[in-house]
């Protein structure tokens, strides 16, 4: 791999331990990188469009990323990821494990997630079909992201199924999706604003009442079985009423 091409949107410029968090992050870097921290007043979704059509790197054997801002990486995760993409050519998109805390397990989704299994020498966990990873950290082939290319948007600052759309479209492409065995990273809490706690949360609830749709559009709704259970679900639980 040549080098890293690693997108950060955010909106948090003036948060405190928000300069601390970037400083952690240019320390955990290991390999060649350029770092692209942008503003994201006007939405995630429209500000990784913007950089997927001016940064993605031209070299088929580049990794671009996209992380979140309230990570705190140790290093050696680049040096992992690249390890995972040697190791499995159809790898497209690839996560550093983000750790066995609880809290974890349930922000990766334990449904999610095949066993580990070694190939090559490296650990890895892999994706599910149609399953993804959350979007902290997304490490693309640069190919696999050309591929996927821009993503739907919606209008909305905050949108819930913007990892779901990106590694939905990845693996109907052909590539797979896994975690890589890795140091450490921790996810920090940042003190946000009422205002801005606030227009998430009603993205949120806007974003639950469309995502059916955004993702049928691109032909990643989810599978027809997922569809079943579902409302099977719901017809037991009125049942009980």
């Amino acid at each position: 791999m040549s080098r890293f091409v690693i997108v950060i949107p955010t909106i948090r410029q003036e948060r405190p331990r928000f300069a601390e968090g970037m400083e952690r992050i240019k320390a955990s870097f290991t390999l060649p990188t350029e770092l692209h921290v942008l503003d994201g007043k006007d939405g995630k979704v429209p500000t990784l469009n913007r950089a997927l059509s001016s940064l993605l790197p031209n070299e088929d054997d580049a990794i671009y990323v996209t992380m979140d801002d309230d990570l705190w990486p140790e290093p050696g995760w680049q040096d992992a990821v690249v390890r995972a993409f040697q190791a499995d050519p159809q790898l497209g998109v690839v996560c550093p494990w983000l750790g066995d805390s609880p809290e974890m397990a349930a922000y990766m989704g334990p449904d999610s997630l095949h066993p580990w299994t070694e190939v090559s020498g490296v650990r890895l966990r892999y994706l599910r079909p149609m399953r993804h990873i959350p979007g902290a950290l997304l490490a693309f082939r640069s190919t696999c992201a050309r591929q996927v290319g821009p993503q739907p948007e919606t209008g909305l600052k905050y949108d819930i199924f913007e990892d779901a759309w990106r590694g939905r479209r990845a693996h109907k492409l052909g590539w797979k999706a896994a975690y890589v065995e890795s140091p450490p990273i921790t996810m920090i809490a940042f003190e946000d604003d009422e205002t801005y706690l606030a227009q998430k949360a009603a993205d949120i609830q806007s974003g639950r009442a469309i995502q059916e749709s955004v993702l049928a559009d691109a032909g990643l709704q989810d599978p027809l079985s997922w569809r079943l259970r579902r409302l099977i679900a719901r017809l037991r639980g009125r049942a009980k009423d």
